[in-house]
């Protein structure tokens, strides 16, 4: 046997898949910083372990412990060592493209090893280029997705390989995996699972070929977990040990276990099945995912729709589990908005419609559907250009601030109604701010302290250095200036603002040129407006004397 499977590809697939990459590549290349949410805390953090940490006055605020991470950390350290080569700047905006294409490109040449044949269906895959998470910048997680497509691709692709050969491979695809992120190792398990059940199935509606099937499946799941387990078990720590220290960030608490509950109602549990298409606009998006289901359900329609039984099984299973997965667990937050995303790749790499797939109406199908996944691309690009002002403002206002400086962020935090209805175009996706992470840019442009950085052990090899730590948050949202009348909220949820008067030097206020749901920036001496850029405002906060410490307790 070779250990490799033919694939059938003409010439104009080839030709239409490139287009597709580039399809998928453009809004990211012709954006100069797009507004993806997490995007500038990761720039932020990627810049500092390249050398900016080393820099005064920094080098008193922040430390570089590669020790104290094991997941979510292969990403950062092929950063860096690329950053030795080229401007980290250029490094973390090709990882930004990437983390756009891998998940698409990774199901689509699964897609193509499963069925052994290149397919217009393929080309409409890149339309999860942009979804919920990925325009918030989930860059690690969904970078991570991405390599368990192609891992899986690849074992579909060698077939040939012996028994010992493959159990190899897989163990080692599962450490790497691991090493980006462990959504990444979750997914390739499920991913392989998925292939070991089987593609027949019919074979899986019965409870003894179900019964059987998933016992194989287990067997080949269980040896992979061996080297991330390892790996935990010398880790010095791991995801979540920062709840352990005590630290909070904008969101409730967890529970004693370190779970949180956000208990949506119905029509929010049924909007997550949609997060791998949601992005600015809900009948835009509609528009997108209908043009994925008519051909689905046209095949399904007339009996032309070829179907891997296992990987179609395992996505409905994520579907299903999604549904009731808590918000945050350890630490790690939006796990009932990743599910669906793992779900999407896997069902749609699963299945091909076979309508239109030869001759001229196969040739017209293909060029459909570039032209629906152009005009997508399109859309992103559109969206991320309307909300550029608001970086500039960021920008313009930081240069005021001086190196060393202690900057606190806050946001005028519009009800979900208002921001999903109300405001600027490409501000808010279903509500949830693109703009959350502007303030780190202060690190890179101004030197200065910023303590909303990511930082938690276990997830980033990047700290804080004390006393600059007692003020830090290690993954923390912009909160509502209305806490700052609610001493019980800044206890509980952010008990670094309890200094705001003695400890921070200026305070970025963003979204400023909408109404906060709860009140406006309370009128205080300690506050100097410096600049006004409408989105952006900057106040020099009057320091004072530090009054006695008083431990805020419920009643």
């Amino acid at each position: 046997m070779t250990g490799t499977r033919r694939i059938n590809c003409t010439i104009e697939m080839r030709i239409a898949l490139a287009a597709a990459v580039f399809a998928v590549l453009a809004p990211s290349l012709f954006v100069s910083t797009p507004p993806l949410g997490d995007f500038a805390n990761h720039a932020a953090r990627l810049w500092l372990l390249a050398g900016g940490a080393n820099m005064p006055p920094l080098d008193t605020i922040y430390e570089v412990r590669w020790s104290q991470a094991t997941t979510n950390v292969a990403v950062d350290a092929v950063a860096v060592a690329l950053g030795r080569l080229i401007p980290i700047s250029m490094v973390s905006s090709a990882l930004v493209a990437l983390s756009f294409l891998l998940p698409p490109l990774g199901a689509a040449l699964l897609n193509i090893a499963i069925f052994r044949r290149t397919h217009w269906w393929q080309v409409l895959i890149f339309l999860f280029a942009w979804g919920f998470t990925s325009v918030h910048g989930l860059m690690n997680f969904h970078i991570g997705l991405g390599l368990a497509l192609l891992a899986t691709a690849l074992d579909v692709r060698l077939d040939g390989l012996g028994t010992w050969a493959r159990l190899a491979l897989r163990i080692a695809c599962a450490g790497l995996l691991f090493s980006v992120h462990a959504f990444a190792l979750a997914f390739y398990l499920a991913l392989i699972g998925a292939l070991v059940l089987g593609r027949d199935l019919a074979a899986l509606t019965s409870v003894r070929g179900l019964w059987s099937r998933s016992l194989a499946a287990a067997v080949a799941v269980l040896p992979l977990l061996a080297l991330p387990v390892a790996m935990m078990l010398a880790s010095s720590a791991l995801p979540g040990a920062h709840l352990a220290a005590g630290a909070t960030g904008a969101q409730a608490p967890p529970d004693q276990f370190g779970i949180y509950w956000d208990n949506p109602g119905v029509i929010d549990r049924l909007g997550i099945m949609l997060i791998p298409i949601r992005t600015y606009s809900h009948f835009v998006d509609l528009f997108f995912l209908l043009c994925l289901a008519v051909p689905f359900f046209l095949a399904m329609a007339t009996r032309r729709l070829a179907l891997h039984g296992g990987l179609f099984l395992v996505a409905l299973i994520l579907v299903a589990a999604s549904q009731v997965m808590p918000s945050a667990v350890n630490g790690t937050w939006w796990l009932d908005k990743r599910l669906p995303n793992m779900a999407a790749l896997m069902m749609v790499a699963s299945l091909q419609p076979l309508v239109a797939s030869f001759g001229r109406r196969g040739r017209m199908a293909v060029a459909a559907a570039l032209l629906i996944l152009s005009a997508r691309a399109a859309w992103i690009a559109h969206a991320w250009n309307a909300v550029g002002a608001d970086t500039l403002a960021v920008e313009r206002v930081l240069t005021h601030v001086p190196p060393g400086a202690a900057l606190l962020s806050m946001q005028n935090r519009p009800d979900r109604h208002q921001a999903i209805w109300h405001g600027p175009f490409g501000r808010f996706t279903y509500g949830e701010p693109a703009y959350r992470h502007l303030p780190t840019l202060a690190i890179v442009q101004r030197r200065a302290f910023v303590p909303t950085l990511f930082t938690a052990a276990g997830k980033q090899p990047v700290t804080v250095r004390r006393p600059w730590s007692e003020i830090a948050v290690p993954e923390g949202d912009l909160p509502s200036p209305s806490v700052l009348r609610e001493p019980r909220t800044i206890a509980y949820n952010f008990p670094y603002l309890a200094y705001w008067r003695t400890r921070f030097d200026y305070l970025l206020l963003l979204n400023a040129d909408m109404a906060d749901g709860k009140g406006q920036l309370p009128d205080d001496p300690a506050l100097t407006l410096v600049a006004d850029e409408g989105f952006a405002r900057l106040y020099r906060i009057v320091r004072s004397e530090p009054p006695a410490v008083r431990r805020l307790t419920a009643d």
